[in-house]
């Protein structure tokens, strides 16, 4: 019974001093399994920072070098148009009213630098409504729309008068060629109630 407890206790001895080694060679280990990927892990970030910020300064240079410069191009003058791009052969140079207190009237003056131009006539509005128009000018020499020197003379090769139309709202003459076509921007009037200045006046030159 004596040998058999001995047996036991170095058994238990033994096993003891097992554990304990065990113990202690994990312990030993413990540090350097657990530090080496903390410090790869630093060193990988660290690198990865250091790497980020060359590639994003170079990358905003090369957008900075590939953006194009803003071109500055000159002023253009707009040439006078109509309604559709196109062109009038004749430009309206003067619209006046002077004073008539009757019958709304109507006088045109169409040349070019020496003489006045015949065979045209005027389409006339009165608020929208396009009034009967037979006259048509007379080519050479103008006469007058007033026979003394007075702020009311101009020169005239047609003369339009409309005693059957109420005087009151918008009149619109535009210039006329022989075929019925367009051929200069459109004179607008506005006559008031009880307007004492009824007579229009318009004059077109060939540009």
């Amino acid at each position: 019974m004596r040998t058999i407890r001995l047996a036991t206790a170095y058994q238990l001895v033994l096993t003891s001093l097992l554990v304990g080694a065990c113990l202690g060679t994990v312990g030993q280990r413990l540090p350097e399994t657990f530090s080496i990927p903390v410090q790869s892990v630093q060193a990988k970030a660290m690198g990865e920072e250091q790497a980020v910020a060359p590639l994003s300064a170079s990358s905003a240079q090369r957008q900075e070098q590939s953006a194009p410069l803003p071109t500055f191009l000159p002023p253009t003058v707009a040439e006078p148009q109509r309604a559709g791009g196109l062109h009038y052969p004749f430009i309206l140079t003067e619209q006046r009213q002077h004073a008539e207190q009757v019958v709304p009237r109507l006088y045109l003056y169409v040349h070019n630098q020496d003489e006045g131009l015949g065979n045209f006539t005027v389409h006339v509005r009165k608020d929208g409504v396009l009034l009967p128009v037979d006259a048509k000018t007379y080519a050479g020499t103008p006469g007058y729309t007033w026979p003394t020197p007075h702020v009311r003379q101009h020169l005239t090769n047609l003369k339009v008068e409309f005693p059957d139309v109420p005087a009151t709202g918008q009149w619109e003459i535009q210039l006329m060629d022989p075929t019925g076509s367009p051929v200069g921007p459109i004179a607008t009037f506005t006559l008031e109630p009880n307007d004492h200045n009824k007579e229009m006046y318009v004059r077109y030159e060939v540009q």
